[in-house]
C-alpha cells in the first residue's frame, strides 16, 4: 500500500468505515485511492448509516460537476 501511495492519492478524511459489533468500535479499513491529477476535484465522504452492513457506505463526489465535459449531442438538420 505504501508503494501505492507513493504514486497515487489517498481520498479518506479519517472518518471511520467499519465498525465492530463485536467490541463496539469504528476503525478505518476501507481506503479510496486515485491518481493525483482528479485529486482536487473529488470530494469523499461516508454514509453515516450503517444501512445493515459493518461498513459505511463510501460516497465519492466530482465536484466539477460536468463542467468542460464534451457535448455528445450535435444538432443535426434534414434538408431533403
Amino acid at each position: 500500500v505504501e508503494t501505492l501511495l507513493d504514486t497515487h492519492s489517498l481520498l479518506n478524511n479519517g472518518a471511520p468505515t467499519h465498525f465492530s459489533a463485536q467490541y463496539g468500535t469504528f476503525s478505518t479499513i476501507d481506503l479510496s485511492i486515485c491518481h493525483p491529477i482528479i485529486t482536487p476535484v473529488l470530494q469523499w465522504d461516508i454514509v453515516p448509516s450503517l444501512h445493515g452492513s459493518d461498513h459505511f457506505p463510501i460516497l465519492i463526489i466530482n465536484t466539477l460537476k460536468n463542467i468542460g465535459t464534451p457535448q455528445t449531442d450535435f444538432i443535426r438538420w434534414k434538408i431533403n
